[in-house]
């Protein structure tokens, strides 16, 4: 009687874990790479090209390449050209979100060691879904010269 007791939580404990998966926001990601470090340079730009199934946020980005990842939004003017650092970025259920090095990227920032040309290195992107289920996706990104 007791053993049939845990099985029961367990299994319902499973089912739990298997929807929440099921409830988090699924993203196609492709083309991430960064540019490879230039000498004396501690930063470098990264950019990648996704689509959400689901309107969510990209909340953050990690890598074990840098010690900190920010989104930045670069814009241009007749006069001027600004960078601009975002808290998160706001996704659109099936609208792509192209990263490049002129407009929306990456900043990797606090290098430990040079990226060089043709070498990857791995980006964890957190993302919430409308509903606030946290996700994350592993992505590899190589690297080419600028």
């Amino acid at each position: 009687m007791q053993r049939n007791f845990w099985q029961r939580w367990a299994g319902l404990g499973l089912v739990y874990l298997v929807s929440q998966a099921a409830w988090a926001l699924d993203v196609t990601v492709s083309e991430a790479w960064a540019y490879r470090t230039l000498p004396n340079y501690k930063a470098t730009i990264a950019c990648l090209s996704f689509t959400p199934r689901q309107s969510g946020t990209l909340t953050g980005v990690r890598t074990s390449a840098a010690r900190l990842v920010e989104l930045h939004h670069t814009q241009r003017t007749e006069t001027s050209l600004t960078m601009r650092r975002l808290p998160n970025l706001a996704l659109v259920a099936h609208q792509a979100v192209t990263m490049r090095p002129d407009g929306l990227h990456m900043m990797l920032i606090g290098l430990p060691t040079p990226l060089a040309s043709d070498s990857t290195f791995t980006l964890t992107l957190d993302f919430v879904d409308s509903k606030g289920q946290v996700s994350q996706q592993q992505v590899q990104a190589q690297v080419k010269a600028p």
